[in-house]
Parts: structure tokens; C-alpha cells; sequence
């Protein structure tokens, strides 16, 4: 058994036939994340040139993620915790968007250059665009026999992914100069 190609340890508790590999199966399966809920700003279409400001909704990067089983004395707590989000723009030889943590909500009367978590369009050549967004959770495993720590290595594990997608137009602002 594995998680992101890590092995599950697979210490089997007195007399329950379930293993901490199981119990830890059975905490992601609970805490099953939803597609992250997220914001890009302006709202409505972007524009060429300006950064779109992009972010996670606080509602959704907060919450906490803790589940535990019990099997005999057997213990494990998961908990999931969010550090990146990585935004795909969906412009073909463009990079990912990486930001620790979710992004700042914009607030009025703000400059764009004060948010890291942002996106620039260059072009309108291919839009509608669709922009991804994926949030990464490190996943966090405690496991005690009788009160005491497991025998047995549990972890690191890599992460567990939530994406979500959307259609992002863009528009370009058209200026005619004039001698006059």
C-alpha cells in the first residue's frame, strides 16, 4: 500500500486485522478536500498588461483538516495542511504560478504590485483561457500503540492535490493617440 508512491507502514494493531496504513486510508478518505474555491481579480474579464490578482478563498485555506481512528490500541491522526497553491494560466509556454500559501484577497484601494499571488496576460491571441488552480496539502500522520509512539516510520509523505478549473477571458484596451 502507498501514498504518493510512499510505502504504508503496515503494522497490524492486537487483534483487529487493520493495519496503520488502513487507519491512515481511511482519515484521507474522510478529510476528502473539495476543489479549492478561488477569486481572480479584476472579476469579469482580464486585461492585457495588468496583473490579475489571484487567491484562494480564505474559507476554504483555514479550515482544519483532523481525523483520527482508532483500531484496538491503535491510534493514527491525519491531518492535512495547506502551503502552495499553483495557478496554470492556460497560455501554452507560459510558467505556473506559484505562491506559498493561498493569496491575498484584494482589497480596495490597493496597488497590484503589493500581492505576490498574481498573473499578467500578455496576449488575447487564444483566449478564452482556462487558468487551474491546484492546492497542495502536506499530509501530517501521528500513530501511538497503547499511548506510545508507533514502532514503525510513518511518513514523510509527499502531498495529496485539490484542482480546480475555470474559463478566463481577456481583453485588450485599445488607445489612439492624437496630435492635438
Amino acid at each position: 500500500m502507498t501514498i504518493n508512491g510512499n510505502p504504508i507502514p503496515e503494522l497490524v494493531p492486537e487483534g483487529s486485522g487493520t493495519t496503520i496504513g488502513q487507519l491512515i486510508l481511511r482519515s484521507l478518505g474522510t478529510l476528502d478536500p473539495p476543489e479549492p474555491g478561488f477569486q481572480i481579480n479584476p472579476d469579469g474579464k482580464q486585461l492585457t498588461q495588468f496583473k490579475s490578482l489571484l487567491w484562494i478563498e480564505p474559507t476554504y485555506w483555514d479550515v482544519d483538516r483532523v481525523d483520527t481512528q482508532t483500531a484496538g490500541r491503535v491510534v493514527s491522526t491525519v491531518e492535512l495542511v495547506p502551503v502552495f497553491s499553483v495557478w496554470d494560466p492556460g497560455v501554452l509556454g507560459d510558467y505556473p504560478v506559484e505562491c506559498e500559501g493561498p493569496g491575498e484577497p484584494w482589497v480596495e484601494g490597493t496597488e497590484s504590485e503589493d500581492y505576490e499571488c498574481g498573473y499578467t496576460y500578455r496576449s488575447v491571441e487564444f483566449e478564452p483561457y482556462t487558468m487551474t488552480v491546484t492546492v497542495q496539502f502536506d499530509i501530517q500522520v501521528v500513530a501511538t500503540v497503547g499511548g506510545a509512539p508507533a514502532p514503525e516510520n510513518l511518513g514523510p509523505y509527499t502531498y495529496l492535490e485539490r484542482t480546480a478549473e475555470t474559463e478566463v477571458g481577456v481583453r485588450e484596451i485599445q488607445v489612439v493617440e492624437t496630435n492635438g
